[in-house]
């Protein structure tokens, strides 16, 4: 429609062709619209889907004709992309991308630090527990040895006292 606009010399039908021309467009917005192609990425959604236009006359023929026909794209989630344009929207999306899997990353690290974080506490209480348990077993060690030779009336002490008194034993305690 574009190239017989051009090449139209009759106004009348320099009309018909300026609405063939939007009719076109329209109709590929709508296609595009209607497939839903943001929504086939997986686990990943785009918010947008890039309608190419590869001539850039005729890209800002339409736009000219109807300033209203970019919003009505980008309303229905399609994005009209110009030859000037292209590259420079392709770098913003790979930057974009590039940033969200930063984003995941940071989350993913802020999660796995939470539990990091969390196993730490927990290592910190079974320690606490064990130096609770050790001190009760050196208090249990240290009541032991002071009934068996430290206190007064401790163990060794009285049978000691029942050796010097005659029982009989055929072994000696160790110093």
């Amino acid at each position: 429609e574009y190239t017989d606009l051009l090449n139209c010399e009759d106004q009348i039908l320099q009309e018909v062709y300026k609405k063939k021309h939007l009719t076109s467009i329209r109709n590929h917005i709508n296609e595009l619209k209607n497939k839903n192609y943001q929504d086939y990425l997986g686990d990943k959604k785009a918010e947008f889907i890039m309608m190419f236009i590869p001539n850039e006359a005729a890209y800002i023929y339409a736009m000219q004709i109807d300033h209203n026909l970019w919003q009505e794209a980008y309303d229905s989630r399609v994005l009209i992309i110009s030859p000037t344009h292209l590259i420079s929207v392709l770098r913003l999306v790979e930057q974009l991308w590039q940033h969200d899997r930063q984003t995941r990353n940071a989350i993913e690290i802020a999660t796995e630090s939470g539990k990091m974080y969390d196993k730490l506490v927990g290592f910190i209480e079974d320690l606490k527990l064990i130096e609770k348990s050790i001190s009760s077993a050196h208090n249990a060690y240290d009541k032991a040895i002071n009934k068996l030779y430290l206190g007064k009336g401790n163990l060794i002490s009285r049978a000691e006292k029942l050796k010097e008194m005659g029982a009989k034993a055929s072994k000696s305690l160790p110093q």
